[in-house]
């Protein structure tokens, strides 16, 4: 599931570029991983995968098998502690319009279920300033074929 993730950044990278949007780079890890990453970060959008892969699996009748995975993604576009309404407000666009297309491309990808979003997150667990959106779903992929 991390390759699909980091071929979803690369995928829509014409579509945020059409749309006036940061590039969108794909990172996942722990937090104090999050950390390094940041520091070699440039001006663009991360999506980061908070961990590495968990979900759950399922035979179904067929002999195919069924992958639900658990995902925990961040948003995040660089931001000032010093930023004003007028800036935050823009940032949070951003957030708001990239998510978007990162949920409509996941959508494409398999059945999403249980999605939520926390938006407005003043990300303090790295040395540089972030403000965030957290994405957290289930993506079931199409099942997977398997002879036993």
């Amino acid at each position: 599931m991390l390759e699909q993730l980091d071929q979803l950044t690369a995928l829509l990278a014409p579509e945020l570029t059409a749309a006036g949007l940061p590039a969108l780079s794909f990172a996942f890890g722990t937090e104090k991983e999050l950390n390094i990453l940041a520091d070699h970060q440039g001006d663009y959008a991360l999506l980061f995968h908070e961990g590495y892969t968990s979900g759950g699996i399922t035979r179904i009748g067929n002999g195919s098998l069924r992958y639900d995975y658990a995902l925990s993604l961040l948003i995040l576009y660089p931001s000032s502690l010093s930023d004003g309404p007028d800036n935050k407000q823009q940032t949070l666009a951003i957030l708001a319009a990239l998510m978007q297309k990162v949920f409509l491309r996941l959508d494409g990808m398999g059945v999403v279920q249980g999605a939520r979003f926390t938006s407005n997150l003043l990300f303090n667990l790295t040395d540089r300033n972030y403000d965030a959106v957290r994405l957290s779903l289930t993506l079931t992929p199409p099942t997977i074929g398997v002879c036993l």
